[in-house]
């Protein structure tokens, strides 16, 4: 239980959040701390206990494990960030994520890297960081409105791409954002080495207008791999040893090319009311190979998926209502195509998709609930379950 150690440290020193969400700590200032955390309690999970969690049609990997039954830590993260001067810039988190729901949590360092501002309009960050080309690329439970990640993160990036890299930054004017990033290949979709690695462009509009808030943004990746495998069930992530048998290790060779559009929109409030839409699509095709010890076969894919996540805002409280859909489509071809597009979980007759609604409240500025419903039609039965959740948003410290 060395989380909840963390946390209660943490919570010592708390007080009044600045900010929500993904900024907590106002990045003008010299230097910030801040710490979130998320608690879900879920009626049942998406899968049994030491079940695995493999939607059908899809190669997974990264981060992306099931919700589980009963009081869970989602993530627990302390971040901060300290200016030297008005051009550099060092950014570090610690996170906590109890994965596979069993307690055996372990502090991870997740950001570590410098930021330089060249001049007004450009700059660029080295180290390891969070990718940006999407809002829900490096997805915590503690600082997006749900518990559970969109499936397209789950299922396309392993739900939290960070990595060590390189990220520059151009703004024509202030309401674009160029960017570019280059990866070593240490997060899912890809792999690290010299036939690995990661790279990513994306261009984001932001536009505020009379109280309306405009968010949007386009983006594409391509990721290399070599003999890629599932490693949630593996060193680093799960305990392998909770599983009656491991799956068959079938891994990927080859190219992945990911491309995607998203949008957020926010309206005026009107007495206490406001009205907001978040809404993804992505599409993700592989050209390459899958191959056990023995045997190997020619593999392309062709999927994509989107979720639409429209908010009610009244007061301190949102009521959302996410629909997601994937839409898959493999194609193994080879001597042993049959045998190895079962094993690697690529044989699916129907399309997932998920549908959440949920009632959050601030019930204060610390503290924010979170009560939802989830119907779950991602594996070859759908179903139901509820979740109660606390979250946690603080500003610890800064020079403001």
């Amino acid at each position: 239980m060395q989380y909840v150690l963390w946390i209660c440290l943490a919570l010592i020193w708390s007080f009044n959040v600045q900010a929500h969400g993904v900024k907590l700590a106002p990045q003008d200032a010299k230097y910030a701390i801040w710490s979130s955390a998320s608690f879900t309690w879920n009626s049942n999970g998406a899968v049994g206990n030491n079940e695995y969690w493999r939607i059908l049609g899809l190669m997974m990997g990264g981060d992306a494990t099931p919700a589980k039954e009963g009081m869970n830590l989602d993530d627990a993260l302390l971040g901060g960030h300290y200016a030297f001067n008005d051009k550099a810039k060092v950014t570090a988190k610690l996170g906590v994520h109890s994965d596979d729901g069993d307690h055996h949590a372990a502090v991870n360092l997740e950001n570590l890297f410098v930021s330089y501002q060249m001049v007004q309009s450009f700059g660029v960050s080295l180290g390891q960081m969070e990718a940006n080309f999407s809002p829900t690329a490096s997805y915590h439970a503690s600082l997006q409105p749900m518990a559970e990640a969109p499936l397209v993160a789950d299922a396309f990036w392993g739900r939290s791409f960070h990595d060590v890299g390189v990220n520059a930054v151009w703004k024509p004017v202030p309401q674009l954002s160029i960017g570019l990033e280059a990866w070593d290949g240490q997060s899912f979709p890809a792999t690290p080495g010299d036939k690995g690695g990661a790279q990513d462009v994306y261009l984001q509009w932001l536009q505020h207008w009379q109280g309306w808030h405009l968010q949007a943004g386009i983006w594409g990746m391509r990721a290399q791999a070599y003999q890629r495998g599932d490693d949630r069930y593996t060193s680093g992530h799960s305990h392998s040893s909770d599983f009656k048998t491991l799956p068959t290790d079938v891994r990927f060779t080859g190219d992945t090319t990911l491309t995607g559009l998203w949008l957020q929109v926010m309206t005026p409030t009107w007495q206490a009311w406001q009205f907001q839409l978040l809404a993804e699509v992505v599409h993700s095709e592989a050209d390459g190979d899958i191959l056990d010890a023995t045997r190997q076969a020619d593999y392309t894919n062709d999927n994509y998926g989107y979720y639409v996540m429209p908010t009610l805002v009244w007061g301190n409280h949102q009521f959302s209502y996410r629909y997601e859909m994937l839409y898959l489509k493999n194609d193994v071809t080879g001597a042993a195509a049959e045998i190895l597009a079962k094993e690697a979980n690529l044989i699916n007759d129907k399309d997932p998709s998920r549908q959440t609604v949920q009632w959050r409240w601030q019930i204060s500025q610390d503290f924010a609930s979170r009560l939802a419903y989830v119907y779950d039609d991602t594996l070859p039965k759908a179903t139901e379950r509820y979740s109660l959740g606390i979250v946690w948003q603080s500003l610890l410290f800064s020079s403001l």
